[in-house]
């Protein structure tokens, strides 16, 4: 035994290490081509609600005072509480220059409520280009800037983002953004700088109008679930160029539990697991802590120097990945004092209960309704 896990280590560490140095080399801030501003189209920013996240009220002041010469933005309430709407609207009084527009979505539907709402609001949207972006994101003034810079100097139809998780203030909300900062935005770099792959998460994402109506809108992509993932190969399967400049985007987690951790966490797997079993099934290999159990479990005490050794490079890249990547947090003592903890506690989750859930069950429960899933998400049952 002591054999077999010596190299599922190396490719373990050796995969951490990877994601470590490019989340790192594609972190630097990136110039940008500046162009009059006459040149940017109208850009209507998309936000669906579903109620007050983390954070909402400087979330959304973000997206209200931009460095963008023409925009409007779209919030969409998905079955919200007037207390809901009543929180928007004093946002966006705060903001009387910006152009705001609130719509409210009623109702049960059996398909993917996020994109009922982004029809909704395709409706009444003017720009030429979209932006998704979620309630629990924030964004710096200059970031509409640099995507839009992105298509017009490639002309991609969609351009998407990494992702910075921070605001840690409970034990599973810092499990959550060193989850996001190492394995979510480590993969999304990845697969596009290594393998040109696009690994969308749709937290922000600028799609062009046009490409879009080419699918009928937005209600193409309602039955599936992963909205987001399946944009991105619809268009690359029609010849549309997808692509990242790694303009980054922040998602503000501060109070998460760790059940409501487990749960979106098992979610997010059920839905990478029916999109490409295989690759998910290695993805074993990106939790060398989890795997240093199963070596102590089978192995004994032989392999314990080496699991010490896998411990303590994981522990380091993660302190690393928070210093560099999470500048907000590392100001925290708690969470430094705690991290060892909080890495531990994270994978320990993510191994030996997130990963294995996929196989048993391929039922979510997602914005108030039961959804079951089969193959690249689709949703194929739905009850509230």
């Amino acid at each position: 035994m002591f054999y077999i896990f010596l190299p599922l280590f190396t490719v373990s560490i050796l995969l951490y290490v990877l994601f470590f140095v490019l989340t790192i080399i594609y972190k630097r801030e990136r110039g940008s081509i500046a162009f009059d501003r006459k040149c940017y189209p109208r850009v209507s920013i998309l936000k669906p609600i579903k109620g007050i996240d983390d954070g909402f009220e400087e979330n959304l002041s973000t997206f209200l005072d931009l460095d963008y010469p023409d925009y409007e933005v779209l919030i969409g309430l998905d079955n919200c509480c007037e207390g809901t709407r009543e929180a928007v609207k004093k946002m966006c009084r705060k903001y009387p220059e910006a152009k705001v527009k609130i719509y409210n979505r009623k109702g049960f539907s059996i398909f993917n409520p996020k994109i009922e709402v982004l029809s909704m609001l395709e409706k009444h949207a003017s720009g030429k280009l979209f932006w998704i972006a979620d309630a629990n994101t924030r964004v710096e003034r200059d970031t509409l800037q640099k995507l839009v810079g992105e298509y017009l100097v490639n002309g991609s139809k969609i351009v998407y983002s990494p992702i910075i998780g921070t605001g840690s203030r409970t034990f599973a909300s810092a499990m959550e953004n060193a989850y996001l900062n190492y394995f979510v935005s480590g993969s999304i770099i990845a697969a596009n700088s290594l393998a040109g792959q696009h690994v969308i998460v749709g937290k922000s994402m600028l799609i062009e109008k046009e490409a879009l109506q080419e699918f009928g809108g937005f209600r193409y992509f309602r039955k599936y679930l992963a909205e987001d993932f399946m944009m991105g190969k619809e268009f690359v399967d029609r010849g549309m160029s997808v692509s990242t400049n790694y303009v980054w985007v922040t998602n503000y987690v501060a109070n998460s539990s760790i059940l409501s951790f487990a749960k979106r966490m098992a979610r997010w797997a059920k839905l990478r697991f029916h999109i490409n079993p295989a690759m998910y099934v290695l993805e074993v290999l990106a939790n060398p802590l989890g795997l240093s159990i199963l070596a102590l479990l089978f192995a004994g005490r032989q392999i314990l120097p080496v699991v010490a050794c896998v411990v303590a490079v994981k522990l380091v890249l993660e302190y690393a990945s928070l210093f560099l990547i999470n500048t907000q947090d590392r100001k925290k003592v708690w969470v430094l004092l705690s991290y060892p903890f909080i890495i531990l506690l994270k994978d320990l989750v993510l191994f030996f209960y997130v990963y294995f859930v996929p196989f048993v069950s391929r039922t979510v429960y997602w914005k108030g309704k039961f959804l079951t899933i089969g193959k690249y998400s689709m949703i194929v049952n739905a009850a509230g």
